[in-house]
């Protein structure tokens, strides 16, 4: 009796941890009334009348679950709607297999990128790209399968803290602001051997990274700064270096054939 109402908590999103010990009280109530008035009447029929009541009742409850599932369960249940509102906050895998073993088919070693997911190995296929930063993970589920309908592939390439623009290196030092280059390079590596590379989208921070500020106090840490700020610190500029990188990076892939969008500050 507890495996039901245990199933029937985590549908209606309630933690069976937290409310353990109300589960199996409720259990026990119900396996008693279930014994009591059920089991023990069952077993002193004489004849077959309420076998034949129980298993038509069976047959109906069979019935029940059969249509609730052709129509895909009742709409609008608020603990359904509930639970999906907040699996849009659990994040993905920042990593998969096929794009892990296409980027090491053309760098030919280890991608070190952060973000690196696509919808198939093989580099002769058609494919949208995704680049950037850690917002660009999150634009993937969605362009995933919507362009899954036209039969074209996503391919997820991008960095955390670290725009993939180029020549907008950042880092708390120099030595991470070389990490970000080595993996900037590397992710457009990868998109210039990949023949049927069409469109391009650019995904990443706005204001963080342009006048590195954020939204408030709880935004209020800047993931690094970019090579100039530790050599030339009186004449650092945030904003040209954001400005001039993301041309810089348009210009790169439009000479290349590639349309070119970009997002900035997506949620």
């Amino acid at each position: 009796m507890v495996l039901p109402i245990i199933s029937f908590a985590h549908i209606f999103g309630i933690s069976v941890i937290e409310n353990g010990v109300w589960i199996l009280v409720i259990s026990l109530l119900l396996s008693y009334l279930t014994y009591r008035y059920v089991e023990i009447y069952t077993r002193k029929q004489t004849d077959f009348k309420i076998i034949v009541g129980v298993f038509f009742l069976v047959v109906l409850t069979a019935g029940i679950g059969l249509l609730i599932k052709q129509y895909d369960g009742f709409p609008n249940r608020s603990h359904i709607e509930s639970i999906q509102e907040k699996n849009q906050f659990i994040r993905s895998p920042a990593k998969n297999d096929f794009c892990i073993q296409m980027s090491v088919e053309i760098l030919q070693h280890q991608p070190k990128f952060d973000y690196c997911k696509s919808t198939s190995r093989s580099i002769a296929d058609k494919y949208i790209a995704i680049i950037g930063d850690s917002h660009a993970h999150v634009l993937y589920p969605g362009f995933k399968k919507e362009l899954a309908e036209y039969g074209i592939n996503t391919l997820l390439l991008a960095n955390s803290g670290c725009a993939s623009f180029i020549g907008a290196a950042r880092g708390k030092n120099l030595t991470e602001v070389d990490k970000c280059r080595l993996k900037t390079q590397k992710i457009y590596k990868v998109l210039d051997n990949l023949p049927n590379l069409t469109k391009v989208i650019i995904v990443a921070r706005g204001p963080k990274y342009i006048y590195e500020k954020g939204f408030g106090e709880i935004d209020s840490k800047v993931p690094g700064k970019y090579a100039s700020f530790y050599t030339h610190r009186e004449t650092y500029n945030p904003e040209s270096v954001y400005m001039e990188s993301l041309d810089t990076s348009i210009n790169y892939l439009t000479q290349k054939d590639k349309d070119v969008y970009v997002f900035l500050e997506n949620p």
